[in-house]
């Protein structure tokens, strides 16, 4: 395989796989070097055979099921790069690591390079993930720093804040209430009046805007809190000395037109605030346009992103799939397709017909957008969505916005969900998770440009959170039992703990968009818990979140999604009934029958068998969770069951002529 620095674009889809759906899952994303040698595959039942051009890949190939081969990138056929249409995705039943590394240690010629991809899969969703304007959606950015799988094992602790150091604070209902200091603001800080003026409410926005009010944006920090303070060094210590765990420098130090040299009194007070334990998140810089050369400076060093204990974050965009193109009708007299905010590729944009006036001293400066990207050096740790990003703006609206400034914030929001698991984590134990969380986007086409510029890659909360989960200040719980206590009178499901938990435990009960909270160590909950919820919709699986602690030390989430067990879910008509585990109705057509009711030791079943050509029938007993826990045959009209065995509460003996329910006491 040869060792090359090409990267790769969407392309063209071509479909050679019968299978129409497949599960999220991993799989490899193959590049080929030229068209010659990419492989024929032929369709054998639900499963495909590759034929390489090289004889030594159809033979490795022959050794796994080829469940799907597909052109990974079709989008970009109108891309001169010829490589993306030789990129595809392979999908096998089993043994993708040890296929990915076989392919690494053949070194076939035939292969450009080689990757191991994840499908994204759903998680939790608060209600206003997505706005109502298609073009202002918080959905599409938190997405690509997967913020769902991070709020699976925390969404933040208000006793965590992010210290927001910038100028342009306003009111805004979607952020107010999460920002601590709002009625006490420090010196140098005051609430802007003009709407225009209102870069640190942006930045705030994008970390903690309120989550789950059902209005605004959603905000990766979503239960943290934010302060405002002065855009200073200086403001970065008031903001340590406050206690605030992160502290978010969406701006730099800088004499036009470039930045100024490093100050090493600044230093010392980085230095400062880094040993008492606050982590620093700093925008790279968006870039200068240098009028003497007529070009855009997107390499130099910023300040204080550039200091050392400080993450240093630059943009990716976010919307659209690589080699998506768009046409933009205000131009008319270009002849090409505008390639935007491309899903980690660190370009701005791709158009060298559109140009920007660039301002020299009241002279404007025509320059192409194609090279105008946000900074790159070696200095950068991570990147993050930071082109056409959701924003809060003026009058309690949203808007979007783009620049460096607001590629920090998200970082400083999964710094602080970090922190929240343990608020004892040093700063560069935090670094460390971010930065091994973070995505790899190397792989992205044209990144290529700024490798070793780009820091880790590209942020990922969800696999930081996943990453630090272990070394939570308490340990995540390990599972729960639920069911219907014996001898209930309300239709109440019993959660209990099945390890040793603290006396603060949380409970989190999520059925279609309705959340219930509950505290205990054991809880009921019962579908008048869910007034909203139709009859109909009462049997929506259930995702139970729960975790324990005090004060400002909780373990992670344990979820789980489970069925409402049987005898709870409602059939819409206020009777029980409804089946949640595949079990029909309590029906007895042929006058089925189990009794007593409550049975101790012996249960007995009757029906009418007169009209069954065998004499016999089978039957099952399920749990009230729907578990299968005793089968066997029922002989003639009546049988009599030993049930001495079966542990106290609600059982369902199932045939295929009804269903009859019974209590073990």
């Amino acid at each position: 395989m040869k060792n090359t620095s090409k990267r790769f674009l969407l392309s063209l889809v071509i479909i050679v796989c019968s299978s129409c759906f497949v599960q999220a899952s991993r799989y490899l994303q193959i590049g080929f070097v030229n068209d010659e040698v990419v492989p024929t595959a032929t369709a054998s039942g639900d499963l495909l055979t590759l034929e390489f051009h090289d004889a030594s890949l159809t033979d490795l190939f022959k050794n796994y099921s080829v469940t799907e081969f597909v052109q990974e990138y079709p989008a970009a056929s109108v891309f001169a790069t010829s490589i993306l249409k030789r990129v595809y995705r392979i999908r096998i039943a089993d043994g993708l690591d040890d296929l990915y590394n076989s392919i690494i240690e053949l070194n076939s010629g035939d292969v450009d390079n080689v990757f191991k991809v994840n499908d994204p899969v759903p998680l939790y969703d608060p209600n206003d993930y997505c706005d109502v304007s298609p073009d202002i959606c918080s959905k599409i950015v938190l997405d690509l720093i997967n913020a769902k799988g991070a709020w699976d094992l925390t969404r933040g602790l208000p006793c965590i804040k992010i210290g927001i150091t910038d100028i342009g604070f306003f009111y805004h209902n979607d952020i107010d209430s999460n920002v601590f200091n709002i009625n006490s603001l420090p010196s140098g800080v005051s609430v802007a009046t003009n709407p225009s003026f209102r870069h640190g409410t942006e930045v705030a926005g994008v970390a903690a805007a309120i989550t789950n009010n059902g209005t605004g944006l959603a905000s990766l920090g979503y239960n943290v809190k934010v302060g405002y303070y002065p855009i200073s060094i200086d403001g970065v210590l008031q903001a340590a000395n406050d206690g605030c765990k992160v502290i978010n420098c969406s701006w730099y130090s800088a004499t036009s037109p470039t930045p100024t040299t490093p100050s090493s009194y600044d230093l010392q007070v980085i230095d400062s605030v880094h040993k008492l334990g606050s982590t620093i998140v700093a925008a790279a810089g968006n870039g200068i346009y240098n009028c003497s050369s007529e070009t855009w400076d997107d390499t130099s060093y910023y300040y204080p992103a550039s200091y050392r204990h400080v993450i240093s974050v630059t943009s990716v965009s976010s919307n659209y799939e690589v080699g998506t193109y768009l046409t933009d009708s205000s131009f008319p007299n270009c002849n090409y397709q505008i390639a935007a905010n491309w899903k980690d590729s660190h370009r701005r944009e791709i158009d060298t017909c559109r140009k920007k006036n660039m301002d020299c001293g009241g002279v404007f400066k025509p320059f192409p957008l194609f090279n105008m990207q946000h900074n790159h050096n070696d200095s950068v740790d991570i990147c993050a969505p930071g082109y056409w990003v959701p924003i809060l703006s003026a009058y309690n609206g949203t808007g979007a916005d783009a620049g460096t400034s607001l590629a920090a914030p998200f970082v400083s929001a999964a710094a602080a969900l970090v922190y929240s698991l343990n608020p004892n984590f040093t700063p560069d134990q935090v670094e460390y998770y971010l930065k091994q969380g973070a995505y790899d986007i190397s792989g992205v086409w044209d990144n290529y440009l700024w490798n070793g510029k780009l820091g880790a890659g590209r942020l990922d909360a969800g696999a930081s959170l996943e990453l630090a989960k272990d070394s939570a200040c308490l340990p995540a719980f390990t599972g729960f039992s639920y069911g219907v206590p014996f001898g209930a009178t309300s239709l109440n499901l019993s959660f209990s703990l099945t390890t040793t938990a603290l006396s603060d435990v949380e409970w989190e009960f999520i059925s279609g968009t309705d959340i219930v909270t509950k505290t205990g160590s054991t809880v009921p909950l019962a579908l008048g818990d869910f007034p909203e919820i139709s009859g109909e919709r009462r049997c929506l699986p259930l995702t139970v979140y729960v975790r324990q602690g005090s004060g400002c030390c909780y373990s992670a989430y344990y979820k789980q999604t489970i069925a409402w067990p049987d005898v709870v879910c409602d059939d819409g008509g206020g009777g029980l009934g409804r089946f949640a585990n595949n079990l029909n109705k309590t029906t007895n057509p042929n006058g089925l029958k189990a009794y007593p009711s409550p049975a101790k030791d012996y249960l007995t079943v009757s029906l009418d068998m007169s009209k069954q050509k065998s004499p016999s029938l089978d039957y099952q007993v399920f749990g009230i969770e729907g578990k299968a826990v005793k089968q066997g045959k029922l002989i003639g009209n009546s049988t009599t069951l030993n049930i001495s065995t079966l542990a106290k509460g609600v059982y369902f003996i199932k045939t295929n002529l009804g269903t009859a329910k019974f209590i073990k006491e």
